[in-house]
């Protein structure tokens, strides 16, 4: 996985993609701080700022006993805010915000589809595979 691609995967998360927009408001930050913003426990931020960190959109600096974080580098919120006009120019298409989370109903179903369509792949795959147990140990037995 190249660079872009780990940082779009890093931002698709609606956690992770706040931390960005606090970041991007202040100089630094203070784990302390980011957790203040947020309805989050102490080791998952922990977990979104090591994403944040390994992907490069972020600086960490240990001071004292005190993990301050940045932005790597200011123009991560510039292309945040020119993709969200992209898809906010996208005319008479349902699309998703980066600023709101996903709750239009027909994603969900689709989401549904998916893991019975999934589910059902599962059994089939799994009743095929008793059967060559089967087969194998009725092999055995002769």
């Amino acid at each position: 996985m190249n660079k872009t691609e780990r940082a779009f995967l890093v931002l698709g998360d609606e956690t992770r993609l706040s931390i960005i927009r606090l970041l991007s408001n202040e100089e630094r930050m203070c784990a302390k701080e980011i957790l203040s913003h947020l309805s989050i426990t102490q080791p998952t931020l922990s977990h979104h700022m090591m994403l944040l960190v390994e992907s490069g959109l972020v600086e960490s600096r240990k001071i004292g006993r005190a993990v301050y974080y940045q932005l790597a580098n200011q123009g991560i919120r510039q292309m945040i805010d020119e993709l969200e006009g992209l898809l906010d120019s996208v005319p008479n298409k349902p699309h998703l915000s980066l600023s709101a989370p996903v709750t239009e109903e027909p994603i969900s179903e689709f989401v549904k589809e998916a893991s019975s369509d999934l589910d059902s792949t599962n059994k089939s795959d799994k009743k095929k595979n008793k059967e060559k147990k089967k087969k194998k140990k009725k092999k055995k037995k002769d």
